[in-house]
């Protein structure tokens, strides 16, 4: 019954094998042969251990090939939402730039529109102090005098 099982098995391994190995070629081929018999078709002989091998390193390659495929799959699309993401963040730092420019250029525009007169200006604050100064150093020797 076991043996019976794993050359089922293998039959049906071999198949897959041949059809993955000669996909070109056409439709595999698969004959059960006894140690004697005569080949019914030229080919590759291959006894049912290297078969079932074969079989399962097919469909362990297929795997792995899937996983790799989705793998990769995966990296090119964080891949791409990252450079989304990174564009989207650097439009709105652009955007930002632009917006604090134009408010100093507004600022700049109403001040140039709109003069400071010229007792708030920082020239006229230094200005009157340096004469309150002086005045307020000739006084103060006036008077240390005038009491002499």
């Amino acid at each position: 019954m076991r043996s019976t099982l794993s050359f089922i098995t293998a039959i049906l391994v071999l198949s897959l094998t041949f059809n993955v190995l000669a996909f070109e070629a056409g439709e595999a081929k698969v004959q059960a042969l006894e140690k004697g018999q005569r080949a019914p078709f030229s080919g590759m002989l291959f006894p049912t251990e290297m078969a079932v091998k074969l079989g399962l390193k097919v469909e362990r390659l297929e795997k792995h090939l899937t996983l790799d495929v989705d793998r990769e799959k995966r990296f090119c699309q964080a891949q791409l939402e990252f450079g989304e993401r990174l564009l989207q963040l650097e439009t709105n730092r652009r955007d930002n730039e632009i917006e604090i420019l134009r408010t100093q250029i507004a600022d700049q525009q109403e001040m140039l529109d709109d003069p400071i007169p010229w007792y708030k200006t920082w020239t006229f604050g230094l200005v009157v102090g340096v004469v309150s100064s002086v005045l307020l150093v000739a006084a103060s020797a006036a008077l240390a005098f005038s009491f002499n």
